[in-house]
């Protein structure tokens, strides 16, 4: 009888954690590849904005019970010691950064105390709570299909809409100017989508296709940095995806079939006109002149206070908010140094997870630690390079790596979802192994 009500509650804790993984992974849909899609024809005034206002809703309402169910699963459920450190590291990350924010706004004199910087770092700092949430509890495994077939759509859409002029997504017919730089945040959506539907796709060939093809995607886009980043990592996501033969026998067709391509198409005749040309000439590059004077006003006003940062001093120094530092440093910048060190906890620790996984479960890894390996590298490579604290996808990341470190003995939650499908062979329902989160790192 004991057994059966301890039983019968392990069903009802197995169904809430899964619909709650359902619903998380659904919103994680929402905000990437339907944003992506929705997103782009309604700057170019294809579709009217016929739900604006709606997803920020359903990110501040989820945002809001994904809060209250961790802090239950906190005072409730036994969590393992490193969870709930990675937990409170972030945790003390928002709260000091939140504050930093509020502090300013109420006290100091200026643009940093006006509403323009609050509003823009309130909303940030939402923005990494919410995807760490989303992170934590998403499951991509339980929706192949959807990111599969988002990633198909995000596919034809950015072929159907490139700009031939200049090999990049159309944005000629923008209906504001201010939407002029949307093409990052777009190449941010398709790129998470895309590795995401890589993890997630069961046949090696799938696999292979949509690394390939993701990296049509991001050279559509237009983003370098995301570009660059992609390719740093590809040779980490292929050895995850095939034998070594195999990639030897992939590297060889790709620099055969690309350079035949290349020629056939008229050569550098055809990307001249595109953005990514001008990696090879930096020194005139405006865009990269741009960034290394920002790093270097930024950096000046981190040496004058190092403990405390230079909150929205680019905003008083030279009126505009896009004068950050593009890269790490511009945590330290805007919230200090301990803040800083905080967040650069977290990349080092995906990176050394990252390198765990590849070195000690290499392709034996489940699909969910594969995705996360690849992330964090990913992260780690962009947010050094190109992207600052306003870029909160790696939150999401962070997220993922914490839900990593559950106690094992919680894993039986998806592990039974998995054997409810098909208890004979749980492994072919998702075609990714029992993605059991685990406690090692």
């Amino acid at each position: 009888m004991i057994n059966s009500l301890k039983q019968a509650g392990i069903e009802r804790v197995s169904l809430s954690t899964n619909q709650l993984a359902w619903i998380a992974t659904l919103i994680v849909v929402a905000w990437y590849p339907f944003n992506h899609i929705y997103t782009y024809h309604v700057i170019t005034g294809n579709i009217p904005n016929i739900i604006e206002g709606v997803l920020g809703l359903l990110v501040l309402s989820f945002s809001a019970i994904f809060g209250v169910l961790l802090l239950i699963q906190l005072f409730r459920r036994k969590l393992s010691i490193l969870s709930i450190f990675l937990i409170g590291i972030f945790t003390g990350f928002i709260a000091l950064t939140v504050s930093w924010t509020v502090l300013h706004y109420l006290f100091a004199g200026g643009p940093k105390g006006s509403m323009l910087a609050f509003e823009y770092y309130s909303r940030v700092l939402f923005l990494h709570l919410f995807l760490f949430l989303a992170g934590y509890y998403m499951r991509p495994q339980m929706c192949s299909t959807i990111w599969i077939a988002s990633f198909s759509v995000i596919i034809v859409n950015s072929i159907l809409f490139v700009n031939s002029n200049n090999l990049m997504i159309d944005l000629r017919c923008i209906v504001d100017k201010a939407y002029s730089g949307m093409y990052l945040s777009l190449s941010d959506a398709a790129m998470f989508t895309g590795f995401i539907a890589w993890s997630v796709a069961k046949k090696p060939f799938t696999r292979v296709a949509c690394l390939c093809l993701l990296g049509v995607v991001l050279f559509i886009m237009g983003s370098r940095a995301n570009l660059i980043g992609y390719l740093i990592v590809l040779p980490v996501a292929l050895s995850f995806t095939l034998r070594r033969s195999s990639q030897i026998a992939f590297y060889s067709v790709m620099v055969v079939g690309g350079a035949t391509v290349f020629f056939l198409m008229g050569g550098w005749e055809m990307l001249a006109s595109s953005r990514h040309v001008q990696l090879f000439s930096l020194s005139d590059d405006s865009s990269w002149i741009a960034r290394n004077e920002m790093l270097f006003t930024g950096m000046a006003g981190i040496v004058q206070n190092p403990v405390f940062g230079d909150y929205a001093g680019q905003l008083e120094q030279r009126g505009t908010l896009g004068s950050y530092i593009h890269n790490w440093l511009s945590v330290w910048q805007a919230f200090g140094i301990i803040p800083f060190v905080l967040y650069t906890f977290w990349v080092i620790l995906g990176i050394y997870q990252a390198a765990r996984t590849f070195w000690l479960s290499g392709r034996r890894a489940t699909r969910q630690d594969q995705l996360i390996a690849v992330l964090c590298l990913l992260v780690a490579v962009l947010v050094f390079s190109a992207k600052s604290v306003g870029w909160v996808h790696i939150s999401l990341v962070w997220g993922m790596l914490t839900a990593k470190t559950i106690d094992s003995r919680s894993s039986i939650n998806l592990k039974g979802y998995q054997e409810r499908v098909n208890p004979l062979h749980p492994q072919r329902n998702s075609g990714v192994g029992p993605d059991v989160p685990s406690d090692s790192f």
